[in-house]
């Protein structure tokens, strides 16, 4: 209404909007303030670039991928139920297996302990046994 009464407002270009829009900005929050977050909002932008040229490099070895996948027929790529069953089978087994390989491991952990006192005192007595046959065992 206000501008219908002082006629058409010429329209700002987007360009010269931004600028006031960084102006404004940069006296609200202090020049210090925005230097940073500008310097924030370019990393993020050349992250996101990085992001952008990583993935358009992956295009082709996606296309491929997906015409390989086009190349396999629906029946191949579905499991069927004794697939299905048989996988479930030999995962079980698998998790059975794991739980006795630990199992066995904890118990050969105390046995090999025990050994190693059994042999820590049959080291000493053949030590003693040897210190004793000398001929100078009786302390000469």
């Amino acid at each position: 209404m206000a501008t219908a009464a002082n006629g058409p407002q010429p329209q700002i270009s987007s360009a010269r909007r931004q600028e006031a829009l960084i102006e404004e900005l940069r006296a609200r929050i202090g020049a210090e303030l925005f230097n940073k977050q500008a310097a924030l909002l370019q990393r993020l932008d050349d992250t996101l670039s990085g992001f952008k040229r990583k993935t358009e490099a992956a295009d082709p070895q996606l296309a491929l991928l997906q015409s390989i996948r086009d190349r396999i027929g629906p029946e191949e790529r579905e499991t069927t139920k004794t697939q299905f069953i048989w996988n479930a089978i030999l995962q079980a087994f698998a998790l059975v297996v794991g739980i006795l390989f630990g199992v066995f491991s904890i118990l050969s952990y105390v046995v090999s302990e025990s050994a190693n006192s059994q042999s820590l005192a049959a080291n000493q007595l053949a030590l003693l046994a040897l210190c004793l046959s000398s001929p100078n065992a009786d302390g000469e």
